[in-house]
């Protein structure tokens, strides 16, 4: 799969065949993009055609785009400064000690996922992930496809996929 920066073009690599393109910001943008303001960042994530995340070494999510805040039917400032679970609302984050905190924790494919980018710099793309999350009507079962790729010390997080299991 072909990576090219999603914001000047440039090739970035990438493995197996060249059919297949992904795309990722290269070191040089994502400089440019730190250095720049919140708003020039916000503009920039808005221009991704996919729910995207921008989540920090401890796990937190910094920021966030306006089809994340969509797909997960929350306004940006209930997303930003929050652990990923207690914004998809995981049945696991409303326990006593937190998300990320748990037994149930190590388990999770979407923090196994996050950690593993931060800690090895490895980009994954469409990773089943499956969360039992707190709704309205009772506990769901979502699935979710996810695609990390990791940019200085942020892990931006694609939501390629999420279905309704149950």
């Amino acid at each position: 799969m072909k990576r090219i920066c999603a914001w000047c073009q440039k090739d970035m690599g990438g493995e197996g065949s060249d059919d297949l393109i992904t795309h990722g910001i290269c070191p040089s943008c994502a400089r440019l993009m730190m250095l720049g303001r919140r708003q020039k960042l916000s503009s920039y994530l808005n221009t991704i055609e996919a729910p995207i995340l921008l989540i920090d070494k401890q796990g937190i999510i910094k920021t966030a785009n306006q089809m994340a805040c969509e797909a997960l039917g929350k306004e940006i400032h209930i997303i930003e400064d929050r652990a990923p679970g207690d914004v998809i609302e995981c049945v696991n984050a409303s326990l006593p000690e937190g998300c990320g905190k748990t037994e149930h924790c190590t388990a999770c494919c979407i923090r196994k996922l996050i950690m593993e980018t931060h800690a090895t710099g490895k980009s994954f793309l469409r990773q089943p992930a499956y969360q039992d999350i707190d709704a309205a009507d009772g506990v769901k079962r979502m699935r979710y496809l996810i695609s990390t790729e990791k940019v200085g010390e942020i892990i931006f997080v694609r939501i390629d996929e999420m279905i309704e299991e149950y």
